[in-house]
């Protein structure tokens, strides 16, 4: 759908110096997320339900190393989870989660809360988010995704790779989320002081 069509049958939203929240499709099932600041990860994972898919233990490889940003060897925790909203029936979300190994006893309270693992890290084990890097991009589903999804194979996805640093510059999690499309529509605005042309 064109981003025009999408405004005429869903929900738009401005704040002057924010982002803007766009629905369509999925949006009536509350597949919204707004992208104003770091709280708005949170109310996302608040107002959708989570479950764990996968919860093991790894040892990271070389090429895993360079993508955690660890040495080969170590030992991390993977989480694998998906989300829906309003349709129990409807799946908006795939997520793999990366955590260093010492970050364990967080995940005692996964299923039993909604708050995100990151949040668990920062309220029981002291630790502090510094800053979030967070990359976006376009995918195709690969087979444990489609069916994780309820999809096909190769459908187009939304990829949201975020990796969470302390205030040490520490790793504290990296995780990478895909969407169906229509079910998360990210976007911004930029305010520019004196227009777009070189100084």
């Amino acid at each position: 759908v064109a981003g025009g069509e999408r405004r005429r049958v869903g929900l738009e939203t401005r704040r002057e110096g924010r982002g803007k929240m766009v629905g369509g499709d999925r949006a009536a099932l509350g597949a919204i997320q707004a992208v104003e600041s770091v709280a708005a990860v949170w109310e996302y994972a608040s107002n959708t339900r989570g479950d764990v898919t996968l919860k093991e233990e790894v040892v990271v490889g070389s090429e895993l190393a360079v993508w955690l940003d660890c040495k080969p060897g170590e030992r991390w925790w993977r989480i694998k989870t998906t989300r829906r909203s309003k349709d129990p029936d409807t799946c908006i979300a795939a997520s793999e989660i990366f955590i260093p190994y010492a970050f364990g006893p967080v995940l005692r309270d996964l299923g039993r809360s909604r708050t995100p693992i990151i949040m668990l890290i920062e309220k029981r084990l002291g630790e502090v988010v510094a800053e979030v890097r967070q990359e976006i991009s376009a995918t195709t589903a690969n087979v444990a995704e489609a069916r994780a999804l309820g999809i096909p194979p190769s459908e187009p996805l939304l990829q949201i790779v975020r990796r969470y640093l302390g205030t040490r510059g520490q790793v504290l999690e990296v995780s990478r989320s895909v969407h169906p499309t229509g079910a998360l529509v990210y976007s911004m605005s930029l305010r520019l002081a004196s227009g777009i042309s070189p100084p």
